[in-house]
C-alpha cells in the first residue's frame, strides 16, 4: 500500500507553500519536522492547562477506535480490547464514519461537555470557523476538506455505539460465560447543522443520553497543540491519546514502575485497522510514534520484535484540579 494510502492520511490536507503548489516530499517532511519541533518547544515552555489548549477524548474512544480507512459497505464495525467491544453501527442510508475527521469531533464533543456538563452543545456560526476550532483548514471544490469533513460529521452524528464489557465467569454450562455490562448509545439525539435546510444559526448536537454519561464519566486530558500537529493521521491520533490514557493509568496503578507491554496484534484489534493494515501495522506504528516523540521528547518506548514496550513516564496532560480522568 502506498504512503498516501496508509491509515488516516487520506482525509487530511497536505501542507501547501504560500503559492498554493504542493511541496515535494522531501520538503514537505522537513516543513512538518520543524513545524513540530518549533510546537514541542512551545508546549515544553508553557503547560496546556495554562496554554488554555487542554481537550478530553472519551476513554470508551481509546480503548476501541473507529476505523482508519473506508471500511465500504459495511453496516457494523467492531474492536476488542480484552474484555472490552466497541462497535459502531452506522446511521440509515449512511456509511461508516472513519479517518481524522471524526476523531476530531469526538474530541471536540467531549472537550464541550465536560467543561458546559450539558449534553446540547453548539457548533458555531458556519462550517468553516467550526472546522478551524478543530485545526482545520477549510477548502472548497471536488477535492477540498470542506466536503470531506461534512461528510464525515454526518455520518459520525448519525451512527450509533455499543458497548459491552465481559465479566468471563462460568455459567456453568459448557463453553458460555457470563455477560457483563452492556450498553447502546446513539451519538446525537438531535442535530442542527450548517447543511440542514434553513439552519444557519445556532446551530447545535444534542448528545446522546448514554454516550454523555460515559463522556464525562471517563474524559482523559490531551493537548490541542500536539493534535494540530498529528491531525493528518487517524493513527497517530489514536497513539497519543491511547499512551497518554495508559501512563495516566499506570502511575496510579499498584506497579507503577513496571512498563506496558502490548503486541501489535493486539494493538491492531484494538485500533481501527483492517485486514489490509493488519500487514503493514507495526511499521505504521513505529513512524507515527516517531513523529509523537518529536513533540513529546519525554515519551520513552521501545519496539522489540513483535510488541511495543511503554516505559513509565507522566501523561502528557497532568491531570488539573477539577479533572476526572477515566479509570
Amino acid at each position: 500500500m502506498p504512503d498516501s494510502q496508509r491509515p488516516g492520511d487520506r482525509d487530511a490536507e497536505a501542507p501547501r507553500p504560500a503559492g498554493g503548489a504542493r511541496l515535494a516530499p522531501g520538503a514537505r517532511a522537513l516543513r512538518t519536522t520543524t513545524r513540530m519541533v518549533e510546537a514541542a518547544y512551545a508546549i515544553h515552555q508553557q503547560d496546556a492547562w495554562i496554554a488554555q489548549d487542554v481537550r478530553f477524548m472519551g476513554s470508551l474512544f481509546i480503548q476501541g477506535t473507529l476505523p482508519h480507512l473506508d471500511p465500504g459497505d459495511v453496516r457494523e464495525y467492531t474492536r476488542v480490547n480484552g474484555r472490552h467491544k466497541l462497535s459502531i453501527q452506522a446511521g440509515l442510508d449512511l456509511g461508516l464514519p472513519y479517518g481524522s475527521y471524526p476523531r476530531l469531533i469526538l474530541i471536540w464533543l467531549t472537550t464541550e461537555v465536560v467543561q458546559t456538563g450539558s449534553r446540547e452543545v453548539y457548533l458555531g456560526s458556519s462550517l468553516a470557523a467550526f472546522m478551524r476550532e478543530l485545526g482545520l483548514s477549510p477548502t472548497g471544490g471536488r477535492s477540498g476538506t470542506i466536503g470531506r469533513f461534512k461528510d464525515q460529521a454526518h455520518r459520525l452524528f448519525r451512527s450509533r455505539i455499543m458497548t459491552s464489557y465481559s465479566n468471563e465467569r462460568e455459567t456453568g454450562y459448557a463453553g458460555e460465560t457470563e455477560p457483563g455490562e452492556y450498553e447502546s448509545m446513539e451519538v446525537a439525539r438531535k442535530t442542527k447543522t450548517w447543511w440542514d435546510p434553513g439552519e444557519t444559526l445556532e446551530t447545535s448536537v444534542v448528545v446522546g443520553e448514554g454516550l454523555f454519561e460515559q463522556l464525562t464519566k471517563h474524559p482523559v486530558p490531551i493537548d490541542m497543540r500536539v493534535l494540530r500537529e498529528i491531525k493528518q493521521s487517524a493513527l497517530a491520533l489514536d497513539l497519543y491519546t491511547w499512551v497518554t490514557y495508559r501512563l495516566d493509568r499506570l502511575a496510579r496503578s499498584a506497579t507503577p514502575g513496571r512498563p506496558v507491554v502490548v503486541s501489535w496484534k493486539q494493538l491492531a484489534g484494538q485500533f481501527g485497522t483492517d485486514a489490509q493494515e493488519h500487514y503493514h501495522f507495526a511499521a505504521d506504528a513505529k513512524k507515527a510514534l516517531a513523529k509523537l516523540k518529536v513533540i513529546w521528547p519525554e515519551l520513552s518506548y521501545e519496539t522489540p520484535r513483535g510488541r511495543l514496550v511503554l516505559h513509565p513516564g507522566k501523561p502528557h496532560v497532568q491531570r488539573g484540579p477539577a479533572d476526572k480522568v477515566a479509570e
